[in-house]
C-alpha cells in the first residue's frame, strides 16, 4: 500500500490479531488483511457512506510531541482498501500552524459533500482555549473553497461541544456545555445551516440553553426523531464530588423549544441505578432505545431502557422498560465481575446489538450480546445470549459497532499486542446472514471467484460445492435490494460450477453485491461495474 510520507512518518501500523470466530458468526477475510484493518494513527471512525466507503477523521503531527499540525480525513473502500480517488493518495491534509487542532466531529451531507467540526487551541492545557470552525469538503476529499472563507466558517464561541447530529435536510444540530457561567452549569444546542451560519429559526436567535441541573453537566448523546424533533441525554452531578451521578433526557421540537408533553415539562430524571453515561437510538415508532453504565457499591453493570415517545417506560420490554444485564453470567443479574457496554445498534429485525468487555480479575474479554425486540437476551446467541471474542493477548474490547450493508457490520476493537505500540485500534467485519447454530455455511469467500471485476456487461462465477445444496444467486445492490436473481432454489450436486453474470445496461457504475445462497449460509462478493 503506498501512503504519503507523513502518514509514514506516523507510523500506520498492521496489527496481528486473530479473532476466532463463533459458529454463528463468519469474519469476512476479504475485509483488510485477513479480516484485520488498521485505521490511521489518530483518527476515529467518522462515516459509512452508503456505498460502503468508511471515511475517517483525525489529526497528525509532524513529530512526537509537536503539535498537531494537521487535520485529516481519510476514505477507504468498502473492502478496506485505500480509495485513491479521495484527498491525495486518499487523505486529505489541511495545515493549520503552530496551533492543537483537531477534527472532532464530520458529517455526510445529502449533497455527498462532508462538513467537519474542527478546533484549534494555541494552548496544550487541560482546560484549552477552544475555537471551532466548520470546513466543507468536496465528495472527492478536496477543500470546497467556496465555503465561508476559503472553505471554513468560524462559529461564535469557545465552549466546548461534546455532540452532534445531522437533520435530514443537511442542517446540524450541536450541544455542548457552558463552563462556569453559574454555579450550575448549562446545557446549549444549537442548529446551523449547511452554509455553517448559525439557525436564527432555531430557540432564541439559534440556541437553546438549559441549566437545570448541578455542578457538573454534560450530555452523553443527540439523536433525531423521525419528525426532527431532538433527544438529549445529559449526566449531571452536584458540587459534591463524592455524589451520586444523574442522568437526565430532555426533548426538543424542531423549532427548539422543550416538547412540554415529554416527561415532565421535557425532561425525565433517572435517579435509580446510578447511571454513568447514557447512549441513544430513536426507532422507527419514535421508541427510545437509551444504553447506559450502571455503578454499584462492588461492581459495575448496564441497563437498556426502552421508553414510549412521550418518555413513559415501554412496559412490553424487558422487566416494566428494562433490562439490568451481568454480562459475565449472561443474565439480568449483579456479579462480582464488572461489565461495560460502549455501543449499541438496532438490527432490521427490531433486535438489538450491544458491544462492550468483562473484567473479571485483571481479565478483560471483549463481547457482544443480542437482545430480542422485547428486551430480552436470545439464548442461542453465544451463551445465554453474549458472544465472547477471542483476541490474540490477554485483554481485549469492542469499542463501536457500525452497520456497514444490511448483511455486514464493522466492530472497532482494542488488543493489548502490537508491533510497537500498546492499545492499538482495529477493525473487523463480520456477516450476519446466517441463521444462529449453522456450522458451516456453504461456501467461503477464498472459493469463490468473479472475473472479470470490474464488470463490463458480462462475467463468470466460479464456485466449488462440497456438499449437495439448493443454490440461490443474486445480484443486490449496497441497500440489500434485490436486483437480478440467476437461479433461485436450484438443486446441485457436489463438484465445481460456473454462472454466466450478466449486469443491466440501466445499472449505473458503482459496487454492488453477489450472494450465494443455501440453507446452510450465505457468502458475498464484492463486484464493480
Amino acid at each position: 500500500m503506498q501512503i504519503t510520507h507523513l502518514l509514514t512518518a506516523i507510523l500506520w501500523l498492521f496489527l496481528s490479531v486473530t479473532l476466532t470466530a463463533q459458529s454463528f458468526e463468519k469474519i469476512d477475510s476479504t475485509f483488510g488483511e485477513n479480516g484485520i484493518f488498521v485505521p490511521p494513527a489518530a483518527c476515529d471512525l467518522g462515516v459509512i457512506q452508503p456505498d460502503g466507503k468508511i471515511v475517517f477523521f483525525g489529526s497528525i503531527a509532524p513529530s512526537y510531541n509537536s503539535f498537531a499540525d494537521f487535520l485529516a480525513i481519510s476514505r477507504y473502500e468498502a473492502d478496506g482498501s485505500i480509495d485513491t480517488d479521495f484527498g491525495s493518495n486518499g487523505t486529505s491534509f489541511i495545515e493549520i500552524p503552530d496551533t492543537n487542532s483537531f477534527i472532532s466531529q464530520l458529517f455526510m451531507l445529502p449533497s455527498g459533500k462532508f462538513l467537519a467540526l474542527a478546533y484549534k487551541s494555541k494552548r496544550a492545557v487541560m482546560r484549552p482555549d477552544y475555537h471551532y470552525m466548520w470546513m466543507r469538503f468536496h465528495t472527492n476529499g478536496t477543500l470546497d473553497e467556496e465555503f465561508g472563507t476559503n472553505g471554513s466558517v468560524a462559529l461564535n464561541h469557545q465552549n466546548p461541544i461534546t455532540h452532534g447530529v445531522l437533520q435530514s435536510d443537511g442542517k446540524v444540530v450541536l450541544t455542548g456545555y457552558l463552563e462556569n457561567e453559574t454555579a450550575q452549569e448549562a446545557i446549549f444546542t444549537e442548529r446551523y445551516n449547511s452554509n455553517g451560519t448559525l439557525d436564527l429559526s432555531f430557540g432564541t436567535a439559534g440556541r437553546f440553553k438549559i441549566d437545570e441541573w448541578g455542578f457538573r453537566t454534560r450530555p452523553t448523546a443527540i439523536e433525531l426523531t423521525k419528525e426532527q424533533d431532538i433527544i438529549i441525554s445529559v449526566v449531571t452531578e452536584d458540587s459534591n464530588w463524592n455524589s451520586n451521578p444523574i442522568l437526565n433526557l430532555f426533548r426538543l421540537q424542531k423549532n427548539g423549544t422543550l416538547a412540554t408533553d415529554f416527561g415532565e415539562k421535557g425532561i425525565i430524571s433517572f435517579d435509580e441505578n446510578i447511571m454513568l453515561d447514557g447512549q441513544l437510538i430513536i426507532q422507527e415508532d419514535d421508541k427510545i432505545l437509551l444504553l447506559s453504565n450502571l455503578r454499584q457499591p462492588l461492581d459495575q453493570d448496564f441497563m437498556l431502557v426502552r421508553l414510549l415517545p412521550n418518555g413513559a417506560l415501554d412496559a412490553t420490554f424487558g422487566d416494566a422498560g428494562k433490562v439490568i444485564v451481568n454480562a459475565y453470567e449472561g443474565a439480568t443479574v449483579f456479579d462480582n465481575s464488572s461489565d461495560f457496554a460502549t455501543d449499541f445498534i438496532l438490527l432490521a429485525d427490531k433486535s438489538i446489538l450491544v458491544t462492550g468487555r468483562v473484567d473479571d480479575v485483571g481479565n478483560r474479554e471483549p463481547i457482544i450480546l443480542k437482545f430480542s425486540s422485547d428486551g430480552h437476551l436470545m439464548p442461542d446467541f453465544g451463551e445465554n445470549g453474549v458472544l465472547t471474542l477471542q483476541f490474540e493477548g490477554a485483554n481485549g474490547s469492542v469499542s463501536k459497532i457500525s452497520q456497514q450493508f444490511n448483511n455486514q457490520f464493522l466492530i472497532q476493537a482494542i488488543s493489548d499486542i502490537t508491533y510497537t505500540i500498546n492499545n492499538r485500534l482495529f477493525l473487523q467485519r463480520y456477516l450476519m446472514d446466517f441463521n444462529v447454530g449453522i456450522l458451516n455455511p456453504v461456501l467461503a469467500a477464498h472459493e469463490i471467484l468473479v472475473y472479470p471485476n470490474p464488470i463490463k456487461n458480462t462475467a463468470t462465477l466460479k464456485y466449488t460445492l462440497e456438499n449437495p445444496e439448493n443454490i440461490t444467486i443474486q445480484l443486490v445492490d449496497i441497500h440489500g435490494k434485490v436486483l437480478i436473481t440467476y437461479l433461485n432454489n436450484q438443486a446441485q450436486a457436489i463438484g465445481s460450477y460456473q454462472q454466466a453474470i450478466e449486469l443491466p445496461t440501466y445499472l449505473s457504475t458503482g459496487v454492488y453485491i453477489l450472494t450465494i445462497r443455501s440453507s446452510n449460509g450465505q457468502v458475498s462478493v464484492k463486484v464493480r461495474k
